[in-house]
């Protein structure tokens, strides 16, 4: 009876700890989460602080390195080496098209998933970002960021972003800028975002496009018609190679022509290997249209990656 008794006292003894070690465990989380909150309000300010300075450096160091950063038109990087580098090809672009410096975030929410986990969200603004085809600024730019904090050993880091815009209409519109011009605005874009839509609106129906490389891969040959153009950019050419820009790219518009000269880097997804080399694309319009597109590049490396089995 005894033992019983002992057995039912010593139960009771550990449930009784259980139960405050965890209401002491939930009173330290609450104490502390006004710590915590304002820990991860520095780094989101840190964010806009770096961005509107620039500095894609510091900016990197608000991320884990296998962060996933899912930008606003879906470019997407999932590590935070290739998140700084495409991001500095961004900014590069930026201040070639002197956007002001006047970004902002406005945190609407910070919720804890546990003591090491926390989803933010915040509103973005950017007052008076110029238009990519006019430069003229419009009101502002505003979006909606949803970040995945971890803390990682002491130390809040941004392990999921994503970027979406409210209104992409005002951003982008080209209004009646000439064709030349809307083809620049288009291609700078899609440098920028990763999102080709507008380059494709601006092509003719019967539109060909060609690479100057040899037979025997997908992207060889002459692709005719704007389906078939439209799937190379979106669908051919992604499952072939990823391409990053080294530099801004050079306009030369003159009436139906427009020289695009640039200098990327392409890795070839068959053999995992990456090819330094400048180009120059040739782009003729018809109609307001583009009706033919023309790559100049050293595609050595791809042809070689095809080939080579």
């Amino acid at each position: 009876m005894c033992r019983v008794t002992l057995k039912f006292i010593l139960i009771a003894i550990l449930i009784g700890c259980l139960f405050g070690c965890n209401q002491n465990d939930k009173h330290m989380i609450e104490s502390d989460k006004a710590l915590e909150i304002e820990k991860i309000v520095q780094v989101m300010d840190a964010y806009v602080v770096h961005w509107n300075n620039n500095d894609m450096d510091s900016w990197g160091n608000l991320f884990t390195d296998d962060v996933d950063y899912i930008n606003r038109n879906g470019g997407w990087w999932k590590n935070n080496k290739d998140n700084i580098a495409g991001h500095k090809q961004i900014h590069t672009m930026l201040l070639e098209m002197g956007q002001p410096k006047t970004y902002g975030l406005e945190i609407q929410k910070i919720e804890f998933l546990n003591p090491d986990i926390a989803i933010v969200q915040a509103l973005s603004s950017w007052p008076g970002f110029k238009h990519y085809s006019t430069g003229e600024p419009v009101d502002n730019i505003k979006g909606i960021m949803t970040c995945v904090f971890v803390k990682v050993e002491g130390e809040w880091l941004i392990k999921t972003l994503h970027n979406t815009l409210k209104d992409t209409h005002t951003m982008h519109k080209a209004g009646d800028a000439p064709v030349g011009e809307k083809i620049k605005a288009a291609l700078i874009k899609a440098d920028v975002d990763g999102d080709w839509g507008d380059f494709m609106d601006l092509m003719h129906k019967n539109v060909t496009f060609q690479a100057t490389i040899a037979e025997g891969t997908p992207i060889s040959g002459v692709f005719r018609g704007k389906s078939a153009v439209t799937a190379y950019f979106e669908v051919v050419l992604p499952a072939v190679a990823t391409f990053s820009q080294n530099k801004p790219m050079e306009f030369i518009i003159d009436h139906n022509k427009i020289i695009v000269l640039g200098d990327d880097t392409y890795t070839t997804l068959k053999n995992n290997k990456s090819h330094r080399s400048p180009y120059a694309m040739v782009i003729e319009s018809k109609e307001d249209k583009i009706s033919s597109i023309l790559i100049v590049q050293d595609l050595t490396g791809i042809y070689q990656a095809y080939t080579s089995d």
